[in-house]
């Protein structure tokens, strides 16, 4: 008896075995149909831009290579982004998104010019982030950046030195950012990297020159400064020369 009950139990493993695998089979098939479906029937009909100021949404989408009926599950948004931020250089940031059942929203950030920094023909504007933007006839009113020499500047490339002006590159960076955190950046005239300790600025039309060493605490030297400039002890006729160089503190030596 206990040998039928055995031989009769064999049956129900194999139904067991043959129901999971017709339920994998389904899985399968179900999800097979839906990527069908979609590849069938979302097809790309509108194509919105958003965030744009410098470039037309005509520019963004012809530049994008997305065309109405392309399928909206089957572009390769990453390759999409790279190609945008390479051939428009103003823009720095880009998002694609799918808007079931027939839009492509394409969102981008751009990034203004900050600086320009000259290669001895021509000026190159460039953002905050050392990426260049345009080569131009002039600096084109933002802050011109001297004794730097760029490396085969190119639209869209960073900014490339050479290995002895390292450390200015570095700080030039680190001085935008905190020109910009305070509301400086529009206020510099000019900045020089060309010595190996110092970096000299002007500002507001040659009111004051700035002195600063090239490698310090920046955040902690433009607080303080950021501070003396908004303090009611500054006279609108004051000028001179305000020394960043002191270890605790900003001295404004006149003229």
């Amino acid at each position: 008896m206990a040998r039928q009950r055995r031989h009769k139990s064999k049956p129900r493993r194999s139904r067991g075995r043959f129901a999971r695998v017709y339920q994998l089979l389904s899985a399968v098939l179900i999800v097979a149909a839906v990527i069908a479906g979609c590849i069938v029937f979302f097809k790309v009909q509108t194509i919105e831009v958003a965030g744009n100021h410098r470039y037309t949404a005509e520019e963004i989408i012809a530049v994008s290579g997305i065309q109405v009926e392309d399928n909206l599950y089957t572009m390769n948004k990453f390759d999409i982004r790279a190609q945008v931020l390479r051939e428009l250089p103003y823009i720095q940031d880009m998002t694609i998104r799918r808007r079931l059942p027939d839009t492509i929203v394409i969102t981008v950030e751009e990034s203004p010019a900050v600086a320009a920094v000259s290669d001895g023909e021509r000026w190159w504007l460039m953002n905050w982030e050392g990426k260049l933007l345009e080569p131009t006839e002039d600096a084109g009113g933002v802050m011109e950046v001297r004794g730097l020499v760029p490396l085969v500047p190119n639209a869209g490339g960073i900014l490339a030195v050479d290995e002895s002006q390292k450390l200015q590159y570095q700080a030039l960076l680190k001085i935008i950012a905190q020109l910009e955190a305070h509301g400086l950046l529009a206020r510099i005239n000019w900045m020089d990297l060309s010595s190996e300790t110092l970096v000299t600025m002007e500002m507001d039309g040659g009111r004051f020159r700035v002195e600063v060493p090239l490698v310090c605490d920046f955040g902690q030297k433009f607080r303080v400064w950021a501070g003396a400039l908004a303090s009611d002890r500054l006279a609108p006729e004051d000028t001179g020369l305000w020394d960043l160089t002191l270890s605790d503190s900003v001295n404004l030596v006149p003229w």
